[in-house]
């Protein structure tokens, strides 16, 4: 309806966009801050304007027909949620390449937010030299955000 008031000169259908976005979190739509469902529409660009105009020239009639675009609108979660799912194989992938010790660092860092050396130290056994050798490849692999420096430094998952 928003796009067939088309209040603004520019930026109707970004702004929809958004607004859908807005409303599947409301809901509890917990793919829409992992994959963009902009991306994929934006992939598929013929296919939005067409489903989008079909239904449009329904709008202000008495049967009015919203498949095409309700249509057109499930496959692009449906596409949403497979790219999430090829990303998270993905990254279960290069996770399994990784050093034990890695993989356990990470688990920590899930399941308790923020971890420090020597927490990992106190958990696993490690060696502190080892663990923070692991910290630094893990946040040069984007894995770990670091907070702060020296002792008091922490590691979140990115």
């Amino acid at each position: 309806m928003f796009l067939a008031i088309h209040p603004f000169k520019d930026g109707n259908g970004r702004l929809s966009r958004v607004l859908t976005t807005l409303l599947l979190l409301r809901v509890g739509y917990g793919y829409v801050p992992y994959s963009s469902m902009e991306g994929v529409i934006e992939a598929n660009k013929d296919g939005y304007y067409l489903a989008l105009r079909r239904t449009q020239q329904t709008i202000r009639k008495e049967a009015q027909n919203w498949e095409p675009w309700l249509v057109f609108f499930l496959k692009t979660m449906v596409k949403q949620k497979d790219n999430l799912a090829a990303k998270v194989k993905e990254e279960q992938s290069l996770r399994a390449t990784l050093p034990a010790l890695s993989r356990q660092i990470l688990d920590l860092a899930k399941t308790r937010g923020e971890i420090t050396v020597k927490e990992i130290e106190d958990t696993t056994g490690a060696n502190r030299n080892t663990i923070k050798a692991h910290l630094k490849k893990l946040a040069a692999q984007h894995y770990l955000a670091q907070i702060g420096k020296g002792r008091g430094a922490r590691y979140t998952l990115k």
